[in-house]
């Protein structure tokens, strides 16, 4: 995994660049989805200095298909900046959200809305996180 410091909002700048290792694991079963997600950023380079990215990134994640495309979606992206100062290190989200496959002309996709309260987080960070995104699908015929 890499990680540029491409931000142009000042709050988020750290100028630094990451790299480090990141892995899944899944299992379908039935109407189930079940998983999760690793990364972990480790700094190499930084040119603006604090603050820094060293940083873990934790997404479990479980879907229930309804059918037709419908699916209840829980996919908190918890972090830990292990550079922050200590009590200031972790945002843990917790919500859910919905998610149904479609299709725009002839392209499927997921069109999910998921609402997660940050229920630890840094101080001066969001309270909670409103997350809509549209996934392009390439399915194997």
């Amino acid at each position: 995994m890499f990680s540029f410091p491409t931000a142009t909002v000042a709050p988020m700048q750290t100028g630094t660049w990451a790299i480090g290792p990141g892995g899944v694991v899944l299992t379908s079963q039935g109407r189930w989805v079940i998983g999760g997600l690793v990364q972990q950023f480790w700094p190499v380079s930084d040119v603006n200095g604090d603050p820094k990215t060293d940083l873990l990134v934790m997404q479990p994640f479980v879907n229930y298909n309804f059918g037709d495309g419908w699916a209840l979606a829980l996919a908190p992206l918890m972090t830990a900046n292990w550079n922050a100062a200590s009590g200031q290190q972790w945002t843990v989200p917790l919500g859910a959200g919905i998610s149904k496959v479609t299709v725009l002309g002839t392209r499927p996709m997921n069109v999910s809305l998921q609402y997660y309260y940050n229920v630890k987080r840094p101080d001066g960070s969001a309270g909670f996180q409103l997350r809509f995104a549209v996934s392009l699908l390439y399915p194997h015929k």
